[in-house]
């Protein structure tokens, strides 16, 4: 699988080792989850080949240091209107 779209769900939580077996995706889509108040710093930890990631309209309000520390081919991080968006220190930034 290389594009996994989970926009307009009722997801509130992504915790760590949820995209064990998914090592070949490239976009993931977690967009217009409301409810998706809660990033595990481990989340995306399997995702080597990730390039893509859009937590635009989510309820997220912070993201940990170490993140997207395992994500060496991110090159396009989407956060769209996310008034109180708290960012702690990312290391590629």
């Amino acid at each position: 699988m290389e594009v996994l779209i989970l926009r307009i769900n009722k997801i509130t939580e992504i915790k760590a080792g949820i995209f064990k077996n998914l090592s070949k995706l490239n976009q993931l889509y977690l967009r217009e989850n409301p409810n998706l108040t809660t990033l595990n710093p481990k989340a995306f930890y399997d995702l080597p080949s990730l390039e893509y990631l859009d937590l635009s309209q989510t309820g997220i309000t912070e993201i940990k240091a170490g993140t997207f520390e395992n994500l060496p081919k991110l090159n396009r991080l989407t956060f769209q209107n996310h008034p109180n968006l708290v960012i702690r220190y990312i290391g590629f930034i």
